[in-house]
Formats: structure tokens, C-alpha cells, sequence
């Protein structure tokens, strides 16, 4: 599902909590989450992450561990969204 304005307006208004799936940084999450045509997802997350934060509905996200990450011993792919900022998807901080 894309979110947009409507959407997020929405979503405000009934008081939704939203769950969004983003794997970490955009290499890692690209490539476990593809769109039906195989293409890359993370521009879209962070947009939609955007347009949540521009209407005021509370979200959570979700993300899948993957060997690669787990391995690097950093923390950095695990948290991308901070509440006080906009998504940082190039230098995690945050949430």
C-alpha cells in the first residue's frame, strides 16, 4: 500500500497505529523488500514514514534481521527513524 495524503488524513482521523517494514539501511532492505516488479522499496518507506510524521499518526516499524546485519555488530541498520527528526536512512539515529 502507498501512503499519501489521504491516506495519512485518514488514518489521523480514525486514530490508527500504523506498523511499516523497513530492513535496515536501503541496500539491505532493497534487497528483501522488492516491489511486484522486483524493484527497490526504501524511497517509498521513507516517504511514507514522511507523510505519517506530516499528519501526526503514531507508527511502528518492523524489521527483519538478516544474517548480514546481524554480523556487523552494528546497531546502525536497526535504527533508522527518530521521533525528534526526519528519517536519517544514510546515518541511522534514533528510534
Amino acid at each position: 500500500m502507498l501512503l499519501d495524503d489521504r491516506w495519512c488524513e485518514f488514518l489521523a482521523a480514525k486514530g490508527f497505529l500504523v506498523g511499516l517494514s523497513i530492513d535496515g539501511p536501503r541496500e539491505l532492505h532493497d534487497k528483501y523488500r522488492v516491489d511486484r516488479g522486483g524493484g527497490p522499496s526504501f524511497d517509498r518507506v521513507v516517504l511514507g514514514i514522511e507523510c505519517l510524521k506530516k499528519h501526526g499518526v503514531e507508527f511502528n516499524t518492523l524489521t527483519a534481521v538478516v544474517e548480514r546485519l546481524a554480523a556487523s555488530g552494528s546497531e546502525d541498520g536497526l535504527v533508522l527513524i527518530s521521533p525528534d527528526s526526519s528519517p536519517a536512512p544514510e546515518s541511522p539515529s534514533g528510534r
